[in-house]
């Protein structure tokens, strides 16, 4: 005879738990949800939301680890809804700041579903589109890869990203080895060739993989090729599925590209700086 998972009384042979319970914990969780979701596109959410929360919980018996995880799951789908412009906006940072005192969450309970970083990236954006230099990021680690000019302040940096440099190839086409004729015995004539036409081809090569590293007056790149981009240089920056291209001034300057895992907001941090 099991008992139930959630009242603790007898529920009948090879049973884990009573219909009815069940039914109460299903209706609770989904009613938890959806108070925590409504608090959070409340302009003024209060103690008295997380009072609701505590006696839905109660109603269904619904633990409290599991009432946390609902919080934090429907905290993180808002923080997805509200960086869908890619910038937190102070009043969507104050709820959030609201929510986390409310219900007591700490960063942690967020980082371990990745969204430190999301936040992260989101007030730096706001930071650079407000006019002012952000420094919420640093770069982990016990050695910094480039050394930072006076007054320059590194905004973000990429781990594991791959760069590539163009390389130009030429070839020649329709041309000729030239030809030997037998005048006399032992002795040959050799008519000229030519080459054709030169033809050139760009490709992609791998400088590596590395860093790449946004700062107020550079792009950095440290793999087995350093290179330093100055953002005064930058004509465009374009992102791609998996990864961005980068384009410098200068008649013979040639494109960039680096595989990155966030590939509009690597784009748009030297656009802002």
């Amino acid at each position: 005879m099991g008992n139930c998972k959630y009242c603790g009384e007898k529920a009948g042979l090879l049973s884990s738990a009573h219909k009815e319970c069940q039914e109460a914990h299903r209706v609770a969780t989904t009613s938890v949800v959806a108070l925590v979701e409504s608090g959070l596109r409340s302009s003024d959410p209060n103690s008295g939301l997380k009072r609701g929360v505590d006696e839905l919980a109660a109603s269904g018996r619904v633990k409290l680890p599991e009432v946390r995880d609902l919080i934090v799951g429907a905290m993180a789908r808002w923080i997805d809804e509200a960086l869908s412009d890619h910038v937190l906006s102070e009043e969507e940072e104050k709820r959030l700041t609201q929510f986390t005192e409310i219900f007591n969450i700490e960063i942690e309970d967020l980082d371990r579903l990745g969204y430190r970083k999301k936040l992260v990236k989101g007030l730096i954006l706001r930071d650079l589109s407000e006019g002012r230099i952000p420094k919420r990021f640093t770069l982990t680690g016990s050695t910094m890869p480039i050394s930072l000019a006076k007054g320059e302040t590194m905004i973000f940096g990429f781990d594991d990203v791959e760069g590539h440099k163009v390389h130009t190839r030429s070839h020649y086409v329709g041309g000729t080895r030239g030809a030997s004729i037998r005048v006399m015995r032992g002795v040959y004539l050799r008519s000229s060739g030519f080459r054709g036409e030169r033809v050139q081809t760009n490709e992609l090569q791998s400088i590596g993989k590395g860093y790449l590293i946004v700062t107020t007056k550079h792009v950095f790149f440290y793999g087995s090729e350093i290179v330093r981009i100055p953002l005064k240089k930058i004509v465009g920056v374009q992102p791609y599925a998996d990864g961005i291209g980068i384009f410098r001034e200068g008649q013979n300057a040639k494109p960039m590209f680096f595989n990155i895992n966030d590939p509009f907001y690597a784009a748009n941090l030297p656009a802002t700086a």
